[in-house]
């Protein structure tokens, strides 16, 4: 089927609440007003997966398919609870029955099984006759009305022939009814989300909103904004990502966002003639975003599998295994499409919308191991650095995050911020799992305070942004302000980079440098010199966080220890160092007065307040139970301050060239 012109604006307006305002004309698609199925699946299409489903992997996506549908036939769907008096409740349970629905009808069209049309109605009808989708502020207008208005358009558009009247006109209208609300909203800027860019609700919402448009065009009038208000907000999207494929909001809420941009954006090409693919560099390139973000591959589990700065767990939310087949298809990307099945036998991946497996399949593409990547890989728009030891599915992975927080591309862009609510205060701050087990860690989910980061403080002061339940990123945009990465070095023995805190921080810290060294000595070494200038003396505390206790271990010593693996933090300098060790409460997302729990934490910090520091620390890991294997020490000489590590492999000993005034220049001089 030939591909339909891009979509003809006679008119618009982005303050109007007139949908005739919004009338467009769709070239080529006129053929299919009438015709259901279109949205994804054509009748030719069924005819080709009904084919498809009796060979692998189709089979194998249909049975993950069918276990989902099942869950949905035995349950039934939730009844309605009324939130009562609750003003915020976003009623996110909603979700999953817009997530049941297109499951429920892809098994009936494929394998014409009438329980599932049965069903499918029932979840449709049930969806339909809730009082409210969101209630309070978010009613009809977010998370709850996004999935349910994607859920049901696509059962109305599938199922649409075996619909009796009846059923098939109640859901007409309360598609009609409730698109044409979000719609009036979005129009009129009624929406919290209608300028957030960069932000996963916008992504949603207006996915859902286009979904209900191209299943409504052509029977029902006015539907034409629904339809060009997505399409235009969505140019903007893909405008306003930065070219590295990495996502602000962590991994896990990439899978979320990404899941409905690429729904949207198979709509577009498919109805509407708009390649959002094409010349797409952040799309391109996500797939290694993900790849490097991910543990060893002995190491995945359901409850940890990735690193993830943001408000993330280190597990999937969302896929990824249906996402990673389309960029794998879109761009022949063999290494998504490895990805794609290494977490799809590992167990790892949530199936929210695993329907998507069979459609965006394409079984040209072969897997590629990631064996032939570098293990180095700085992405230099989020400026996001990762340091693995190896490929082999055991190694060590380190991320050092030190960039603007939603990237260079976009603080430059925006003159506010579009879609920062879920970023950290944490520029400058690292993570490292080694051995299994998590011995830096991060704290997820949690309210934005830098103290929970593992980076610093300034006589207590933290970093702009913070404070609150979502992260405030406006200053950062208005004077296009932010860390930066000034070197990214990857070689055989080692890895170095240099990360340029200063501009993350509060004006009222009096910061003039704070640039944080880091150099990895493969594979179990690293080295974290911070070096800091303020206008007036000051107490620089360091914050290091684990999942386990931090335990005296001698001068200057800590060691945290899991079942698995070790860490040993060594703080050489300076020599009147102090540390604390304590059990740091983390507030909620949810509500900022009550903690979400407790995360160890490490604090080292200078005993008296002065204008400039230098911190040497050094990190190194070894196998729960075994001896660690690394030396360190550090000496006053005539030319300056030297550093000497000794590994099982060879000694180093370096120069430290600190007070540079090329802040981009090493500070580690190998003495030969």
């Amino acid at each position: 089927m030939a591909t339909p012109k891009a979509i003809v604006l006679r008119a618009a307006g982005t303050n109007c609440d007139k949908e005739s305002q919004y009338a467009l004309e769709l070239a080529g698609f006129a053929a299919k007003r009438d015709v259901h199925p279109r949205l994804y699946l054509t009748a030719e299409r069924i005819a080709d997966m009904r084919n498809k489903i009796r060979t692998e992997p189709y089979r194998s996506f249909l049975a993950k398919v069918r276990q989902v549908v099942d869950r949905g036939v035995k349950s039934g769907p939730p009844r309605y609870g009324d939130p009562g008096a609750k003003l915020n409740d976003e009623q996110l349970w909603q979700r999953e029955v817009g997530n049941m629905m297109p499951h429920l009808a892809i098994m009936y069209v494929l394998t014409g099984e009438k329980k599932y049309l049965v069903v499918a109605k029932d979840w449709m009808l049930a969806s339909a006759s809730y009082k409210t989708w969101g209630w309070g502020v978010y009613e009809g207008i977010d998370l709850a009305a996004g999935h349910q208005l994607y859920g049901i358009a696509l059962g109305y558009d599938w199922l649409y022939h075996d619909l009796d009247e009846k059923t098939r006109t109640t859901i007409r209208n309360c598609l009609q009814r409730r698109g044409r609300f979000m719609f009036e909203k979005i129009a009129t800027r009624g929406v919290g989300w209608h300028n957030a860019y960069l932000q996963n609700h916008q992504w949603v919402n207006i996915t859902g909103l286009a979904a209900a448009g191209l299943a409504l065009y052509g029977e029902v009038e006015n539907v034409d904004g629904w339809i060009t208000i997505p399409l235009k907000k969505y140019k903007k999207v893909m405008a306003s990502l930065g070219p590295d494929g990495a996502s602000h909001e962590g991994v896990p809420y990439w899978s979320y966002g990404i899941e409905f941009m690429l729904k949207f954006m198979d709509l577009s090409r498919d109805l509407l003639g708009e390649d959002l693919f094409k010349d797409n560099a952040w799309f391109r390139n996500t797939t290694s975003f993900v790849q490097y973000s991910m543990l060893g591959r002995k190491f995945w589990t359901r409850e940890s599998s990735l690193m993830s700065f943001a408000d993330a767990p280190r597990y999937w939310w969302y896929g990824p295994d249906y996402m990673l087949r389309k960029l794998a298809a879109e761009y022949r990307d063999g290494h998504a499409q490895w990805l794609a099945d290494e977490t799809d036998k590992a167990g790892v991946c949530k199936c929210s919308a695993c329907f998507l497996n069979l459609l965006w399949y394409d079984p040209t593409v072969k897997p590629e191991s990631p064996t032939d990547l570098p293990m180095f890989k700085h992405f230099n728009d989020m400026e996001l650095v990762f340091m693995r030891s190896g490929w082999g599915g055991n190694e060590s992975v380190f991320a050092f995050k030190c960039g603007p927080h939603v990237g260079r591309h976009a603080v430059k862009a925006f003159s506010r911020d579009p879609g920062g609510w879920h970023v950290h205060p944490d520029a400058g701050a690292f993570q490292l799992f080694a051995f299994g087990d998590w011995l830096i860690a991060d704290d997820r989910y949690s309210a934005k305070f830098t103290a929970c980061q593992n980076t610093a403080l300034i006589n207590g002061i933290g970093q702009i942004g913070e404070g609150d339940l979502g992260f405030q990123g406006n200053l950062l945009c208005a004077t296009s302000r932010g860390a930066a990465i000034l070197r990214a070095f990857g070689g055989r023995e080692f890895d170095y980079a240099i990360g340029d805190v200063t501009a993350a921080y509060k004006d009222k810290a009096g910061l003039e440098k704070f640039l944080r060294h880091v150099f990895y000595l493969k594979p179990d070494c690293w080295i974290i010199v911070d070096e800091f200038d303020t206008a007036e003396p000051a107490k620089f505390e360091l914050f290091f966080h684990s999942d386990f206790p931090f335990k005296p271990k001698g001068k200057g010593q800590y060691v945290a220890g899991g079942k698995k693996g070790t860490l040993r933090l060594t703080a050489l300098w300076p020599e009147d160092v102090t540390a604390r060790t304590m059990k740091q409460a983390l507030k909620s997302a949810d509500d900022i007065e009550v903690t979400r729990g407790q995360i160890d934490a490490l604090v080292l910090s200078n005993k008296s307040k002065r204008k400039s520091a230098v911190f040497i620390t050094v990190l190194d890991a070894a196998p729960a139970g075994s001896e660690f294997r690394i030396t360190a020490k550090t000496a006053k000489t005539t030319k300056g301050r030297t550093l000497t590590i000794k590994t099982p492999a060879r000694m180093w000993k370096f120069l430290l060239l600190t007070g540079q005034k090329d802040r981009s220049q090493p500070i580690f001089k190998e003495i030969k």
